[in-house]
């Protein structure tokens, strides 16, 4: 005899393989940061982003969500977004160098901030784009 609900343990069945298949359907990058500041004055500043060319391993450790424009590319996507992204990634590995000199009577410093390089999972879901970091 059949139950009444014979389809729910298939849509249950299904719904778990989503959770679970969902963050393998994302977009991998590799995205790195560098800027260069000398006498508190921006030099430099990169944000390297590269479509990885095999999978990340490791885990999913933070995430954030940030508006997108349509059609609107990751790094264009960071470009607008960069203040929440910079609060993001410096809670995540950001290195912080610092080098000072003085010299007959006058200061240099040149700090430089770096994000090496590392794997970010992104989903895309309509207006939005969340961004997760993945530590190995």
């Amino acid at each position: 005899m059949r139950s009444g609900d014979g389809g729910r343990p298939l849509i249950r069945s299904l719904f778990t393989l989503t959770l679970l298949f969902a963050p393998l359907l994302c977009d991998e990058y590799l995205i790195g940061y560098r800027a260069v500041v000398k006498n508190a004055e921006l030099i430099d500043e990169r944000i390297s982003v590269a479509h990885t060319m095999r999978p990340c391993r490791g885990t999913p450790t933070r995430s954030i969500t940030l508006s997108v424009n349509d059609d609107a590319k990751i790094v264009d996507i960071l470009k607008n977004n960069f203040e929440e992204f910079f609060d993001f990634i410096a809670k995540e590995s950001l290195h912080v160098r610092d080098f000072s000199k003085t010299s007959a009577a006058i200061n240099t410093s040149t700090t430089t901030l770096t994000l090496p390089i590392r794997c970010f999972k992104v989903d895309f879901k309509g207006n939005l784009a969340k961004i997760t970091a993945i530590k190995e």
